[in-house]
C-alpha cells in the first residue's frame, strides 16, 4: 500500500457570525472515516481513511 501525506486546507475561516449567547458559531468541513470516493475532475479513486486519522484517536 501506498502512504501519501495529505494535508486538507478548506480556506480561511468564512461564515463567522455571533450567536445570542456571545459565542460564535463558524461553518466548518466535515471528515468522516471509510473508504471514500475522491476525484480531480480527470480521474476518480478511493481511499481509505481510518477513524484514527479523522479523530485524531
Amino acid at each position: 500500500m501506498l502512504r501519501v501525506p495529505r494535508t486538507d486546507y478548506a480556506g480561511p475561516a468564512r461564515g463567522v457570525r455571533p450567536t445570542p449567547q456571545g459565542g460564535v458559531c463558524v461553518e466548518a468541513a466535515v471528515a468522516r472515516e471509510g473508504v471514500l470516493d475522491y476525484s480531480d475532475g480527470q480521474r476518480t479513486w478511493r481511499e481509505y481513511r481510518p477513524a484514527e486519522e479523522v479523530f485524531g484517536g
